[in-house]
């Protein structure tokens, strides 16, 4: 995860839901700085008098580009510059990339929120620590399939896939039993939290509701809904009849000037004689139920 306001969310929702066991939270250079992203997920910690799961900073930039933050969305650190206490708690001695592959090594499940930076490399060192996989959720691309599938940082592409596309096309490559939550079901405006919802958050009294009502106002004031894009990653993980999800073949843009980040889908059936596509086989979600999702959202955080 990169912290990020709705990172944060998306591990306010992990932490209240008692069908997962968060083992590890790994970090990665996305909407702010490593360095900020890692202080983060230790400062939510902080506020939630939690001493773990454990923290690991990951990789500082892109696999072979210069980082493009989001800044100008979460503030310079992140978070909307919400007052959060300092951690008490260090990250992990040890990389992320060997955090991750030493819990998925194990049978975990792996929730993405930021670019894919980190899990590409822990392909291309420690594949077979990988195959352990359970299931890979990642909140990425924009793939045409609902009205709502259009990019968010260019026109044809979302923002973490943008970030790093090399690294994203390894891993929708990789044989990882991925399902992809992009754009096309984040950005449904059934699914968004309206200020009636926020003041509910505000005066439910739980811990996690109280901070995620603080994350969400500066988000609020400015655009009046907001979309929880990696909340719903981890809703995918926790309730998939909420979902329809597709299976399809999927390349990433790499090289282009205009589509450099786009989640290129072949909905054809068919190819040509002669033709390269080769695409990525992988699962995608397509429709959202919205409302329900909203409910889940609000009735974990608010107990």
């Amino acid at each position: 995860m990169d912290p990020g306001i709705d990172d944060a969310l998306a591990l306010l929702l992990a932490l209240r839901s008692p069908e997962l066991e968060v083992e590890a939270i790994t970090t990665v250079a996305g909407n702010v700085e490593v360095e900020k992203t890692t202080r983060n997920a230790l400062r939510l910690l902080e506020a939630l008098a939690l001493r773990s799961p454990p923290v690991a900073g990951g990789c500082s930039g892109p696999l072979i580009r210069p980082l493009l933050t989001a800044k100008h969305v979460h503030g310079e650190d992140g978070l909307g510059g919400v007052a959060l206490p300092e951690p008490s708690l260090s990250p992990l001695p040890r990389h992320a990339v060997q955090v991750m592959a030493e819990v998925v090594g194990r049978g975990a499940s792996v929730v993405c929120t930021g670019p894919l930076t980190n899990l590409a490399l822990a392909l291309l060192l420690h594949p077979r620590e990988l195959r352990g996989a359970r299931e890979v959720v990642v909140m990425g691309g924009a793939y045409g399939l609902s009205p709502f599938g259009h990019g968010n940082v260019t026109p044809v592409a979302e923002y973490n896939v943008y970030v790093d596309p090399e690294a994203a096309e390894l891993v929708f490559g990789s044989g990882l039993p991925l399902l992809a939550v992009g754009l096309d079901v984040t950005m449904d405006p059934s699914a968004m939290l309206s200020r009636r919802e926020y003041v509910k958050l505000k005066r439910a009294g739980t811990r996690e509701a109280e901070l995620a009502a603080r994350l969400l106002r500066p988000l609020l004031e400015r655009f009046d809904r907001v979309a929880l894009h990696d909340p719903m990653a981890v809703a995918a993980l926790l309730d998939p009849s909420l979902f329809r999800v597709g299976r399809y073949e999927v390349r990433v843009e790499t090289r282009g000037e205009l589509t450099r980040g786009q989640t290129v889908v072949d909905r054809r059936g068919f190819s040509l004689p002669g033709e390269e596509w080769r695409g990525h086989r992988i699962k995608i979600c397509e429709e959202v139920d919205g409302e329900g999702f909203r409910q889940l959202f609000l009735e974990r955080l608010m107990g």
